[in-house]
């Protein structure tokens, strides 16, 4: 995902030390105008794992 996509978090997942920053895992689900790291549409209402270390 691009920096600010917009995401809904749906699950805590586990704890983790990534790069110095230990977060939780979160199950997100994409919301409308997301993009990819690319900046390809990502259609809305995907729904994946990423680290929240990362999200803001």
């Amino acid at each position: 995902m691009q920096k600010g996509t917009k995401v809904k978090i749906l699950k805590l997942g586990k704890s983790e030390t990534i790069d110095g920053i230990t977060s939780n895992w979160v199950q997100v689900e994409v919301l409308a105008g997301a993009k990819d790291k690319d900046g390809n549409a990502l259609k809305a209402g995907i729904i994946g794992w990423c680290y929240g270390g990362y999200l803001e």
